[in-house]
This record gives C-alpha cells, structure tokens and sequence, in this order.
C-alpha cells in the first residue's frame, strides 16, 4: 500500500495472493515499473474486500503505472477511483477472470475499469482475455484512452454506461463479441479507432447510450453499428464497410 502522498519506485517485483495486489492512496504519486502481477483478489467473499484486484488507484492519486504485466487478476486488473493524474500505459494485462459468486451475486472481472470522476491516461496498453470488458468506465468516469489493443474479451472491448464519458483514440478493437457498447447516458467521443471482426456487433448503443463516433474505421464485422431501443448515438464521417450481414441497422425505439 502507497499511503497518502507517498511517493518512490517499486520496480521487478511478484505480487500475488492478496485481496489487492498494489493500493495507491490519495495523492500517492509512485513509479510503479516492471512488476509482475497475479492471482490477486481470488476470494473477495472471504476477505470482506469490496473492490479487488491487481491495482487500485485512488482518487486524487497519481504517478506513473508501466511495463507491469497483470495475469488472472480477478474484479478488476485496474482500478481507477477519479485519479487525474495518473498514467497507465504500455502494460500487458492478461486472461482476467470472472469471480467466484457472493452473496451481491457475480463480480465481474475486467481489464481497466475507470468509476467516478477523473481523467487519468490510458495508453499503450495490451489487452488480451478479460472476463467482461477491456476498458469500462463508468459513474461519470472520463479517461484519456489511447492507442490501445483490445482483443479476446469474452463479452465488450469497450463499456461507457451509467454517465461515464471519456475521449478514446486510436484504439484497436478486434475479436471481441461487441467491440464498443454505449448503454445508461454513456457519452465518450471515439475518435480513429479501428473496429474489426466482432461476433455480435462493432458498435452497440442501447438502453440511454450515446456518444460521439467520428473517423473511426468499423468493418469486418457481424453488423457494424447496432443502435437499439434508447440508443441515441452521433456517426460522422466512419468507414463503415464490409459488414458480414448490415453496416447500420436501428431497431425500433433507437435514434441518433
């Protein structure tokens, strides 16, 4: 644990079997380099932890977060709680998994998950196997995500819901069963990023979603852009070519 404004380097180490693997706390500001972390949070309904995982950013937290590679972490690989400025880049996170089931149900496990206000940055990132989302962010969550690999999630590469925003460039989405889903007053702007060969849809808006889509190259994929009942999303200049069956289809009750 980095307590309150702590600062250092934690570089080369193994970090496993705990509830969380790393905790920075209010305006921590830690170099965090080269670790290796995994199997941490395995029974969060033993440990009375809320929120596991392999890495916890507070809010207010800062420093600079590379080159770790995170394996099998469950809940969340990372977990972002408004920290402006913190910088997450050019990690590997590997086959995260869904956790076991508690007495609030199942706890979804995900690769970066951004919950409340803050505008850390994202960036660089490999992405491989998460048990639900790559990237979610959410309760008005607004990363910077940037030129990140997203692939082999089990269900979304990418999440906006419940009012979280956020600006996504140059991303690279691919085998995934929704490349980008929009639900609750999700609202990011996704700019030049690339879409391709999603089982179900390459973006999906319902249930509230919005967004901001423009620039992006969409294709290859089972339908390209599903807009369903509460969908409200903007489309402005996409290459939205080559679906295996529809580029655009809207469903009764969606707009935009």
């Amino acid at each position: 644990v980095f307590a309150t404004a702590a600062r250092g380097e934690v570089a080369y180490n193994f970090i496993h079997e705990c509830d969380v693997g790393a905790h920075c706390l209010e305006k921590a500001a830690p170099h965090f380099h080269h670790n290796l972390l995994f199997d941490n949070a395995r029974d969060l309904s033993m440990s009375g932890v809320e929120d596991g995982g392999g890495l916890r950013i507070a809010a207010e937290a800062a420093g600079v977060y590379e080159r770790n590679l995170f394996w099998d972490n469950m809940r969340a690989q990372v977990l972002l709680e408004g920290a402006d400025e913190a910088q997450v880049a050019s990690n590997t996170l590997l086959f995260g998994r869904e956790a076991p089931r508690t007495g609030s149900g199942l706890v979804d496990s995900e690769g970066v998950l951004v919950r409340s206000a803050g505008q850390a940055d994202v960036r660089d990132n490999e992405i491989l196997g998460q048990g639900t989302v790559g990237i979610h962010v959410l309760s008005a969550g607004d990363p910077h995500c940037l030129a990140n690999h997203i692939h082999g999630a089990w269900q979304s590469a990418i999440r906006v819901a419940e009012r979280g925003r956020g600006y996504f460039r140059d991303n690279k989405v691919q085998h995934v069963e929704v490349g980008i889903l929009l639900q609750s007053q999700g609202d990011p702007l996704m700019d030049a990023n690339t879409v391709t060969d999603a089982r179900v849809a390459g973006v999906r808006a319902d249930q509230g979603g919005q967004g901001r889509l423009q620039q992006n190259v969409i294709v290859r994929n089972e339908i390209n852009v599903s807009v369903a009942s509460g969908g409200s999303p903007t489309l402005e200049r996409n290459d939205l070519s080559h679906p295996r069956t529809v580029a655009v289809r809207v469903e009764d009750g969606g707009q935009g």
